[in-house]
């Protein structure tokens, strides 16, 4: 038995090796541009969650704000209602509006007496006009549930970011779950 060996032409594999370096180097970048994007996308979303959270902080606040003023009966079932403090300033002053009802339009408008604006680290920063650092505008509304029933407030807070207020403030009017708005409404009853 005998066996022939043929010889092969020897044949280079650099241009395959040259294909699938450049193949690899296309995913590795299309992978490292998603993982960029994620990462922006992340960090925005954090961004969002954190100024969503400050809103809603800043939106107890002044609940709670409204709710410890006065608004009670005395001994002899006589109205006693704080209708002074500025809760406009910080801290409260003696010349406000308390608990006087605010115009209707005190929600979608800043209103003096019916608006504050905080910086980014919940910092008050006035209540007149829109400072420069301001990064959130909280207004709030009084009102009476109804004219049979004048020992029930409504109270409401809205707080939203400088930016979002600028879209509204003109002909159109803030409603609850409108996106970048934190709404809180609360009742308070004399006691």
């Amino acid at each position: 038995m005998s066996y022939q060996v043929q010889a092969e032409a020897p044949h280079s594999c650099h241009g395959v090796v040259l294909v699938e370096a450049i193949v690899s180097a296309g995913l590795l970048v299309v992978l490292i541009a998603g993982l960029g994007r994620l990462m922006v996308m992340s960090s925005a979303a954090g961004r969002s969650a954190a100024d969503e959270t400050t809103a809603l902080f800043l939106a107890v606040q002044k609940i709670e704000q409204l709710r410890g003023l006065r608004w009670a009966y005395d001994q002899n079932g006589h109205e006693v209602s704080d209708f002074t403090t500025a809760l406009s300033a910080d801290p409260p002053g003696a010349d406000g509006r308390g608990l006087l009802p605010s115009p209707p339009e005190s929600l979608d408008r800043n209103i003096p007496g019916y608006v504050d604006f905080v910086d980014r680290q919940s910092r008050w920063l006035g209540g007149s006009s829109l400072p420069p650092k301001a990064a959130f505008v909280r207004r709030w509304s009084i009102r009476r549930l109804d004219a049979a029933n004048e020992g029930l407030l409504v109270l409401q807070v809205v707080v939203m970011q400088v930016s979002v207020a600028a879209r509204f403030g003109g002909t159109e009017s803030l409603r609850p779950g409108d996106p970048g708005v934190v709404w809180l409404t609360a009742l308070k009853g004399r006691r």
